[in-house]
């Protein structure tokens, strides 16, 4: 399916909307994109001892095509210069994972709250090297964005169409060193740049609903 238009991001929509009541493929989907390091295991974090997280994958139209938004972080940081989801830690303020996607999205690209539709949520992630459970959620906006990143946080915006984010051509795998081993990375390839971990993973199920 070609996701153009403004009729398909209505179809869409609906088609979305009845997938998420169904039962999630999950790590199945997950692990089609993930690194080497994670040996191929589905782990499960303790709820009282790891730190719960949201990230927002945000779907609006732009033009002719439906579009997401991925963030470059700054240079700066534990993720510095990674290519990412918008999304962060939860506040213990914040009544709900949904609520610390929104609000995350937000501070870091300036859209509010009241301008997005969640309309349903993936299946968590664990990160075992940050010891985070990601909980990854899918909100809808009729109009394009008015993007404003924060420069403490986002080095800049990447906005792709979902058509050309999931093409074939996107996908790859890279061998990285962090001194000790070697990691068998796959990825998405985004206007050159690398967007491999967690993120291609939660992507990966996004992808495999989609389909």
């Amino acid at each position: 399916m070609v996701y153009t238009g403004t009729f398909m991001i209505d179809e869409l929509y609906d088609r979305l909307v009845g997938r998420l009541k169904q039962k999630l493929p999950g790590y199945s989907a997950q692990r089609k994109m993930s690194p080497s390091i994670r040996n191929g295991g589905e782990d499960y974090p303790d709820p009282k001892f790891s730190q719960a997280s949201s990230v927002l994958i945000l779907v609006f139209p732009k033009g002719n095509q439906v579009c997401t938004v991925l963030i470059e972080r700054t240079a700066i940081g534990p993720h510095a210069s990674q290519i990412s989801l918008p999304g962060g830690k939860r506040d213990k303020d914040d009544p709900s994972d949904g609520y610390t996607a929104l609000r995350e999205t937000w501070e870091e690209v300036g859209v509010k709250p009241e301008n997005i539709e969640i309309i349903g949520n993936l299946s968590p992630l664990y990160v075992p090297h940050s010891n985070f459970c990601i909980h990854p959620y899918i909100g809808f906006t009729k109009n394009e964005p008015d993007f404003i990143p924060n420069p403490d946080e986002v080095a800049s915006i990447l906005i792709v169409s979902i058509e050309q984010l999931f093409s074939s051509t996107t996908k790859r795998n890279r061998i990285i060193s962090d001194g000790s081993m070697n990691i068998n990375a796959p990825y998405y390839d985004v206007e050159g740049h690398m967007v491999w971990g967690a993120t291609a993973m939660i992507l990966s199920e996004f992808e495999t609903i989609l389909k």
